[in-house]
């Protein structure tokens, strides 16, 4: 069978050796991703493959390979290692045809992401886009009227971030230049006044020069605003044609993280609407949701704090709170306090638990169960500690023994708060609960060698920021 290798990566600093990613296998490399310079910005690369005989066991590994210079720095994600066929079906969403035995009940794992731009594992909407077929010529020495314009119309609870521009150019003499730029207006970005962000000249006349700029820094309207692009052409002799074609752009709508915590999100096979998998209240940035198929499942929220997504998850926050941008961190004086709220839909089986890792300070953390939509009483959970912390990563089971056992609990809220008098800061916030799923009303792959179609309903808006992935077996293979 057919295999592929697939992963994003992005290069900086780097001026010797190479990186690679490998799939090793019986002692050998089978095939090989390589980055051998500087990337803009995240670039896939891809390979297929056949092994000859397929192996019990292979490694994915990611290194250095030449001896890269001191410096360098490789970002590496979204490593894929799979059957063309299976591979196909998860990136493009194409239909399931199944030949097996009976009915396949599928793993579901629903996450919310991030509207933050660090990260190539995003499911937001990237536009991409070019212009009219159409060759557009000018002889004049002036831009005069866009030769292209381009409105990017108000979204209800989006924003539109422009990540990349480009033109193909190209002069009818040598004599003159092909001058081409595009400007931007939005009432939120330079005082809504038309404004340039980018310009290219050519003077070439065999071919056509295609000019490409990454925006490397963030160009993004507000939520619910019009975006307008122009291009313009000119040539910097009068009389001498210059000419341009294939005039494109890329941009992302960014979700707004408030929408996405208000959306409920369900999934259904459409070869039979009738069971609806109901997977989640809200999806909040960085929270995630997985119900298996074995009637188990799990909740958890993790928490980077590279951008502002945490304070639009809180419940709530008092006192004075800021985020160190420097150390992704959450920095919280004497006094403050945050509140997350845990809407699982199912209820929590076990001991939930929380940790993180802490620079100073020491985290008081505390639980309540809900009261009619907000949080009852707070109760410290066990091992909390006064003694300061410099440092070092702390966990917390999310359980308070004579009070609050949040065991069949599906609604609960976590407070953060510094120790008295004191001020802490912490990061890489991991929350993390198992469920009892039996009550999820699951929905089947069917064996009919048919196409199953799965449907996702969100309310509200119908937006959300969020990654849907299925595993199953085809229990004809596996019996």
């Amino acid at each position: 069978e057919m295999f592929i290798l697939s992963g994003q990566g992005k290069v900086s600093n780097l001026t010797s050796g190479s990186f690679k990613c490998d799939i090793y296998a019986g002692g050998s490399v089978v095939k090989e991703l390589v980055w051998n310079a500087n990337t803009d910005d995240w670039e896939e690369k891809q390979i297929r493959f056949k092994f000859d005989t397929v192996p019990n066991k292979v490694y994915a590994r990611v290194h250095g390979s030449g001896t890269p210079n001191a410096g360098a720095l490789f970002n590496f994600e979204d490593i894929i290692v799979e059957r063309v066929s299976d591979y196909e079906n998860g990136q493009k969403g194409l239909e399931i045809v199944t030949n097996g035995k009976s009915q396949s009940t599928p793993d579901v794992t629903i996450r919310g992401v991030s509207v933050s731009d660090s990260s190539a594992s995003t499911s937001r909407k990237i536009s991409d886009v070019t212009g009219p077929e159409e060759v557009f010529e000018s002889t004049s020495n002036s831009y005069g009227y866009p030769v292209w314009t381009v409105i990017l119309p108000t979204e209800e609870n989006s924003a539109y971030k422009i990540d990349e521009l480009s033109f193909y150019i190209k002069s009818s003499s040598s004599l003159a230049y092909s001058d081409a730029k595009i400007t931007i207006q939005a009432a939120s970005l330079y005082n809504g006044t038309e404004t340039s962000i980018m310009r290219w000249t050519t003077n070439q006349t065999t071919s056509y020069k295609h000019c490409v700029y990454n925006v490397w820094y963030t160009l993004q309207s507000i939520v619910n605003e019009p975006v307008i692009l122009r291009y313009y052409l000119r040539s910097t002799k009068e009389s001498y044609a210059v000419y341009a074609y294939k005039l494109a752009y890329k941009c992302t709508e960014v979700i707004d993280v408030d929408t996405v915590s208000a959306s409920d999100v369900y999934i259904y096979n459409t070869a039979d609407s009738r069971r609806i998998l109901h997977l989640c209240n809200s999806l909040p940035h960085g929270y995630m949701a997985r119900i298996r198929g074995d009637y188990t499942g799990s909740y958890r929220y993790i928490e980077h704090f590279k951008d502002g997504a945490y304070a639009s998850n809180a419940y709530s926050m008092s006192g004075s709170i800021a985020r160190n941008e420097n150390n992704n961190s959450l920095t919280m004086a004497s006094g403050s306090s945050i509140v997350w709220p845990f809407s699982t839909l199912y209820p929590v089986t076990g001991i939930p638990f929380v940790k993180m890792y802490v620079y100073s300070g020491i985290p008081q953390i505390s639980i309540a169960e809900d009261d009619n939509g907000v949080p009852g009483t707070f109760y410290t959970v066990d091992s909390n500690t006064s003694a300061s912390l410099n440092g070092a990563e702390i966990q917390r089971e999310l359980d308070s023994i004579d009070n609050l056992r949040l065991k069949g609990k599906t609604t609960y809220y976590m407070k953060i708060e510094p120790y008295t008098g004191k001020s802490c800061e912490f990061s890489q916030m991991l929350e993390y609960a198992s469920l009892d799923t039996m009550d999820a009303m699951r929905f089947f792959i069917y064996p009919t060698g048919l196409a199953n179609t799965l449907s996702v309903i969100v309310s509200g808006t119908g937006k959300c920021s969020a990654i849907i992935s299925l595993s199953y077996r085809d229990t004809e293979i596996l019996s």
